[in-house]
């Protein structure tokens, strides 16, 4: 008698779960050694399961860590071949080393999943319980300032938490003050990068570390005019100033590392160069560059550019200046010049 398709249908996922529910049944005494470990201390554990079931899959049998909301995380592979903490090869227990390292006190479930011949779903062990032991907490976390940022000035304040209230912190060797879970110290800094490392000596005698990166600038950029020259002249309405700013960094140095201003107009940094077009009025005109890094050091510098009345024939710029393209790309716009007798254009 052939079965209903919607009977197949239900009939299949209790079929999955029959098999999920014999898991204890080839997954046999489970054990972990150490059962427990202080709050903030690393300890090495070994895991045993004992397989005694012919239809469980061998070499297939893994560790997992199960959070309070079942989803599980793989720790390691277990195995019978007399290494890395295994007692004996080929003696049915399979073994397994791994190290548990908390912040936190509270139980960690953990289980064996193995491959079970004939069957879909993975089997499981009953599940095993670790116990993380301490009134509280350990840990440290640096909040203020962010890692990585750039300063300039010295010293600065150094602000952060410990997990554990009773936690007595330093921070590169200075005695932070604490209010509660909060600690806070002023630390000096050197020119350059410098490395802030809080540590925190718990109440269950353990030492929790952590650092940060904080790089102290105090040396303005330097920013030059590579074009005009000081004391050009030029009967055009405008010009282009471009030049180079530099300073202190990791890498090549774009907008997000300097800043320049032509006249008070935002130029754009591009790889350590700047270029900004700036109106010109009849006579002399000063053109100041001014470039500021990211800590707010500023430096800058000139230029004096004239602006000549037209009294002769001159060629004057009309179009395609100020254009970037790829090396051995064409430019998208032509180039375009004139020639001009005062305000005529001289023909061809």
């Amino acid at each position: 008698m052939r079965t209903p398709r919607l009977l197949r249908l239900l009939f299949l996922p209790l079929l999955l779960l029959c098999q999920g529910m014999a898991l204890g049944a080839y997954v046999d005494n489970v054990l972990l050694t150490p059962a427990s470990a202080p709050v903030g201390t690393a300890a090495t554990v070994r895991v045993t399961a004992r397989i005694a079931d012919p239809t469980v899959v061998p070499n297939s049998l893994n560790l997992q860590r199960v959070d309070p909301q079942g989803r599980a995380v793989l720790v390691g592979d277990l195995r019978d071949d007399g290494l890395a903490g295994d007692e004996a090869a080929n003696d049915g227990t399979y073994s397994l080393q791994f190290t548990v390292m908390e912040e936190r006190p509270g139980p960690l479930t953990y289980r064996v999943s193995a491959g079970v011949r004939g069957k879909l779903l993975r089997v499981f062990s009953n599940p095993a319980t670790f116990n993380v032991t301490g009134a509280f907490g350990t840990g440290v976390s640096i909040t203020q300032p962010a890692n990585l940022v750039f300063v300039n000035q010295s010293p600065v304040i150094v602000a952060g938490t410990t997990g554990d209230p009773n936690a007595a912190v330093t921070v590169n060797s200075i005695q932070a003050t604490k209010n509660g879970t909060a600690f806070q110290t002023t630390v000096p800094l050197q020119e350059g990068n410098n490395t802030i490392t809080a540590v925190a000596t718990n109440s269950n005698g353990t030492d929790s570390t952590t650092s940060i990166q904080v790089t102290l600038d105090t040396t303005p950029p330097r920013v030059t005019v590579d074009s005009p020259p000081n004391g050009f002249s030029t009967t055009e309405p405008g010009i282009t100033v471009s030049g180079i700013v530099n300073d202190i960094v990791v890498g090549t140095v774009n907008s997000q590392q300097a800043r320049v201003t032509v006249n008070g107009a935002a130029a754009a940094v591009v790889n350590r160069t700047y270029a900004a077009a700036v109106p010109l009025q009849l006579g002399q005109n000063s053109i100041q560059v001014v470039g500021r890094d990211q800590t707010g050091n500023s430096a800058t510098t000139s230029v004096t550019v004239t602006r000549q009345a037209v009294t002769e024939p001159y060629i004057r710029l009309v179009s395609g200046n100020n254009q970037s393209a790829a090396i051995g790309a064409a430019l998208p716009a032509p180039l375009i010049v004139q020639v001009l007798n005062g305000t005529t254009p001289v023909p061809n």
